[in-house]
C-alpha cells in the first residue's frame, strides 16, 4: 500500500566490516544470558561425584560397561575431572566424536547411553554414545 521501498546496499572490503555496517542498522545480535552458556563453563565437568550403581537398573552405562550414579554431594564415589587431572580418566569431559554424529552423554538425565564399537579417534577407549 506504500508508494516507496526502503532498500539498503552495503559494500565493504571485508566480511567483518559488512557485518558491522549491518549491525549499525539493525542493532547487535542478541546473546544468550550467561546461564545459557553453563555447559561450556569449566566447572560443568568437575563438580560431581560418580559411584558404581548398586542395581543394574540404576545409573548410566559408561565406557567400562558398568553403571554409575551421579551426585553433587560426596557419595563416597570418584569426583569427576575436566581433562583427566590427578589420574582420574573414567569421569572426565570427553569431546564429541569427530567421525560420527553422536554425542557422549556424561550426566544423569542427559540422554540414554549405550556402549558401542570403538571410536576410531580413540582406539584405546570405548565410547558411550547416543544418537543426536
Amino acid at each position: 500500500e506504500e508508494s516507496y521501498l526502503d532498500v539498503f546496499f552495503m559494500v565493504d572490503e571485508t566480511p567483518i566490516a559488512l557485518l558491522n555496517d549491518f549491525y549499525q542498522l539493525t542493532g547487535n545480535p542478541v546473546l544468550l544470558p550467561k546461564f545459557g552458556f553453563y555447559q561450556g563453563h569449566l566447572n560443568a565437568y568437575n563438580r560431581d561425584y560418580w559411584k558404581q550403581a548398586e542395581k543394574e537398573s540404576e545409573g548410566i552405562l559408561f565406557e567400562d560397561g558398568k553403571r554409575y550414579t551421579e551426585s553433587q554431594k560426596d557419595n563416597g564415589g570418584t569426583k569427576e575431572s575436566l581433562n583427566g587431572e590427578k589420574g582420574i580418566t573414567s569421569f572426565r569431559h570427553v569431546p564429541l566424536s569427530t567421525d560420527t554424529k553422536h554425542t557422549i552423554c556424561r550426566s544423569a538425565g542427559c540422554c540414554p547411553t549405550m556402549v558401542t564399537a570403538r571410536d576410531t579417534g580413540r582406539q584405546d577407549r570405548w565410547t558411550a554414545i547416543s544418537k543426536i
